[in-house]
């Protein structure tokens, strides 16, 4: 189906993953959207070895999106509640090897067995735009043979404490001593430039520039407290193909939105947005915006646009109609 699914498509592929009051819910929306994580944000080994990032990574992402306080694990396989105001990241993602073979699943924690003598020179982080994604770049040269790659991060707890969580890892036979290994997370559509500088942000512990709502350049803050608010959703009238520069919808109303998420250690991650309105004047809605406050680097609150899903169908409705949606964000197996 892609990355994103509309309607009934999106309702049928989801019905395994949900609660039955929560399947039932997706019904009473005028519009019901599926975006497949897998397919929006994924991990890439050397280009070619591409791979799902594991769920610790996509509640770090929930608790980015949602504002609140979501649970990991660590390596250990200690649970702990994530920071989500005030300072969430201790050190940048970094990559590391093992030896082990097992094959990845997405509830793993850690390498099966990791070797810390065999973390070489570590390479700069970087993005890498393309015309159909953006990598997030992140890579270390090997120091002894390996075939099992982790992408490492220190996040702080909901007390101050700092714990190791891996976000991705993957099984290469035979990476030889002395390998420049890059672990990307790459960033499709229908996720914005914005989206992948506000990830890469808290990924690699720095300041990234992003485009606020009214098209001015701005500088997102990485460490100290990142989020206003939770995300919202928007609506417009333009259905232009997506593009990863842009950073508003037309006609933009704002919905009265609700979050709610669902985890489901060691399958799935379901995050839900759900909104409505009542329309003013009559209108023919052809795109949905995911939009949130963020703090710039002054500590400034800057609304920004992170994503932008095309309607394959507008959904036209007279004024003073109340117009609802629902966008579901899907990670799992």
């Amino acid at each position: 189906m892609g990355a994103v699914a509309f309607g009934d498509g999106a309702i049928h592929a989801l019905k395994s993953h949900l609660p039955r009051s929560a399947y039932r819910h997706l019904h009473d929306h005028d519009l019901a959207v599926l975006v497949d994580m897998r397919e929006a944000v994924h991990g890439l080994v050397l280009g070619r070895f591409r791979n799902l990032l594991v769920q610790n990574f996509w509640n770090l992402l929930t608790g980015l999106l949602g504002d609140t306080s979501t649970e990991l694990l660590n390596t250990a396989g200690t649970a702990f509640g994530l920071r989500s105001a005030g300072d969430m990241n201790q050190t940048p993602t970094f990559v590391t090897f093992g030896t082990g073979t097992v094959a990845p699943a997405f509830g793993q924690l850690a390498l099966q067995t990791r070797m810390t003598g065999a973390e070489g020179a570590a390479i700069t982080p970087a993005v890498v735009s393309e015309p159909d994604r953006i990598r997030l770049r992140f890579g270390r040269v090997t120091a002894a043979s390996v075939n099992e790659v982790g992408l490492y991060q220190n996040l702080f707890d909901t007390v101050g404490n700092a714990r190791e969580v891996m976000h991705g890892r993957l099984v290469i036979p035979s990476i030889p001593s002395g390998s420049n290994i890059f672990y990307d997370v790459v960033v499709q559509a229908p996720f914005l430039t914005n989206f992948a500088s506000l990830l890469f942000g808290i990924l690699s512990e720095s300041n990234q520039s992003a485009v606020n709502r009214g098209g001015a350049s701005v500088t997102l803050r990485s460490s100290g407290e990142v989020n206003v608010e939770a995300c919202r959703l928007l609506v417009g009238t333009s259905n232009v193909p997506f593009g990863f520069g842009q950073y508003e919808l037309t006609s933009p109303l704002a919905l009265t939105t609700a979050y709610n998420f669902f985890s489901m250690r060691g399958s799935s991650t379901l995050t839900m947005i759900s909104g409505a309105t009542r329309l003013p004047s009559a209108m023919s809605i052809g795109e949905v915006g995911i939009a949130q406050r963020l703090f710039d680097a002054g500590g400034v609150a800057q609304d920004v646009l992170l994503a932008r899903i095309v309607l394959s169908t507008p959904v036209s409705k007279a004024a003073g109609e109340v117009f609802s949606a629902i966008v579901t964000l899907f990670a799992g197996t």
